[in-house]
């Protein structure tokens, strides 16, 4: 159970990491742009969904298996 806490924080610190880089990539009006574009809301939301979805898949098999 400790490897999976440990791999959620590297997850954590990597998509933090991500969106710092991006932002100061891309600067003030690249910001803007990136916000209105929904398409930027759509990956975000399956992003969220998919991490929901295999975290509660992972929390079931290791209860199964205690």
């Amino acid at each position: 159970m400790f490897k999976l806490d440990k791999l959620g924080n590297y997850f954590w610190i990597l998509i933090i990491g991500l969106v710092v880089y991006d932002f100061v990539k891309l600067g003030t009006d690249g910001m803007i742009e990136m916000f209105t574009d929904p398409v930027f809301y759509m990956i975000i939301i399956g992003l969220i969904l998919t991490v929901l979805t295999s975290l509660f898949i992972i929390s079931k098999i290791n209860s199964k298996s205690e």
